[in-house]
């Protein structure tokens, strides 16, 4: 998805916290991310078929910890002026809103993306990249008027 998504809109402008450099040395992780989200556009939240999974120590999905740094993302997300997208990917299908926190509820209000595995990735990363770039250019023309 990334390189995908690299060559629609550059590498520049694509934030992948998982990427080597992406974080300067030294910077606070946590801080840094949540203003990368303050300053996007976009903010994709990928659910993939392991997602709400609980780790080998909790009965609970990992989104249910308050310390968890993807659960503070997402709330950033929310709360910011990005426009927040869940995109299911790899045959995920969109969660119930109880097996969420309530803090993050709000994601599945969002009109949901997929992007399937196979025959139909190609497609259906045409149809993301093509979302995105429209409201792209919905936002910059706002912006010049």
């Amino acid at each position: 998805m990334y390189d995908g998504l690299a060559a629609v809109f550059g590498t520049k402008s694509i934030f992948q916290d998982l990427i080597p450099g992406k974080i300067p040395g030294g910077q606070d992780f946590e801080n840094h991310i949540r203003q990368t989200i303050a300053e996007s556009a976009f903010v994709l939240v990928l659910i993939g078929p392991g997602w709400l999974e609980s780790s080998a120590t909790a009965t609970r999905p990992r989104l249910f910890d308050h310390a968890a740094l993807v659960r503070r993302e997402i709330e950033a997300a929310l709360t910011g002026s990005c426009t927040t997208i869940p995109v299911c990917i790899a045959g995920a299908e969109t969660p119930a809103p109880e097996q969420l926190p309530a803090s993050i509820q709000s994601l599945l209000t969002r009109q949901v993306m997929h992007v399937r595995r196979g025959a139909d990735f190609h497609r259906d990363m045409d149809e993301l990249t093509a979302r995105l770039s429209q409201h792209l250019a919905v936002a910059v023309r706002f912006e010049h008027t």
